[in-house]
């Protein structure tokens, strides 16, 4: 692992919190354990950056859309774009005041480097340097963002797809967590990413170690590690609390248990993955929020520091403070997970 510790989210499912967790967390990391801290949108609808900068940000970003190229994650790609296979360095971060940390945003063009970053698999599968160059631009990226602005973490938001863009970012990646809902389609994701990303791993081992063999006058220490951090990469999945219903207490529906088993037992391919030597692959319950992460995402704040002039109002200061214990929780778990893979590298 790199001293930097990039963390990703991850569901080729949308709908299921993704962003709300993504950023959340990585605003408790930076609150309360004092990281130094970037989110990294790589998902063209931008709702990480949409939620984490003001409005005023991000008419100062996307208004111009010529100039929005230079503003966002886009500009990270443009040698990539054009043909070569290094990265640009001096991208513009921004910061997210409330959530306190900085952003590099996203681009609606995002999906565009999608062909490049396939054919460069492509290439590296096939022993061409420029294709694994190309192929692992996350590490060079993470590599700047520490060594020229010292974070500590880079959280990623991934988009919901099983694409050549997400594939690029998770063999970077140091881990990365799958928020999930209690529903059929999530047994469904967590099956088609475990095979997926088994896939992954398997392909990059051979395809490194051919393109090692014909390029034995070539240092790819730096490009392509040994061990791919992948390989006990999952560190779980969070399960989205169904709305539950009141009579004399508060009850869960019937379906939420029965789908968080399904869930659990869609997900032991993933538990592979695992950097614990207890195959747990369920990190917490996220709770349902009703309106308040509508609100959240309004004001651009955390849930935990939403305060009376975004809008609480009545008990909803006393349901706040409810949902960050929940939310903390789940965040102490998963950053006890990441703890846990630093010591194993």
């Amino acid at each position: 692992m790199t001293e930097i510790k990039t963390i990703a989210f991850f569901n080729n499912k949308g709908g299921v919190g993704k962003t709300t967790l993504a950023c959340n967390f990585a605003s408790w990391i930076s609150r309360k354990k004092g990281k130094k801290v970037v989110v990294i949108d790589c998902d063209p609808q931008a709702n990480a950056t949409q939620l984490s900068l003001s409005n005023d940000q991000w008419d100062e970003i996307y208004e111009n859309i010529r100039q929005s190229r230079l503003e966002t994650l886009l500009h990270v790609f443009q040698e990539i774009i054009e043909g070569n296979s290094d990265i640009r360095t001096d991208y513009k971060l921004h910061n997210a005041e409330r959530f306190e940390y900085d952003v590099l945003a996203a681009h609606p063009n995002l999906a565009s480097i999608e062909d490049r970053l396939s054919s460069s698999w492509t290439e590296f599968q096939g022993r061409i340097p420029g294709g694994a160059y190309r192929t692992a631009w996350l590490r060079r990226l993470c590599k700047s963002l520490e060594e020229n602005h010292n974070y500590d973490y880079a959280i990623i938001d991934m988009g919901p797809s099983l694409g050549a863009l997400n594939r690029s970012i998770l063999i970077s990646c140091d881990a990365f967590i799958t928020p999930v809902e209690p529903s059929l389609f999530s047994q469904y994701a967590l099956l088609n990413i475990g095979t997926w990303v088994t896939d992954i791993i398997t392909e990059y081992n051979r395809s490194r170690s051919d393109l090692i063999a014909k390029h034995d006058d070539i240092d790819f220490t730096g490009t392509l590690p040994e061990v791919l951090p992948l390989t006990k990469g999952w560190l779980g999945y969070t399960i989205q609390q169904y709305l539950v219903k009141k009579y004399k207490e508060e009850q869960k529906v019937k379906s939420y248990e029965y789908y968080k088993t399904k869930i659990a037992e869609s997900s032991k391919q993933l538990l592979n993955l695992l950097p614990l030597d207890e195959p747990r692959g369920e990190i917490g319950t996220i709770p349902y929020m009703f309106s308040m992460a509508p609100r959240a995402q309004a004001v651009h704040a955390p849930i935990e520091r939403l305060v009376p002039a975004d809008g609480l109002i009545g008990g909803q200061a006393k349901q706040r403070d409810k949902y960050a214990q929940q939310l903390e929780i789940v965040f102490k778990e998963a950053y006890a997970r990441i703890e846990i893979l630093q010591e194993r590298y």
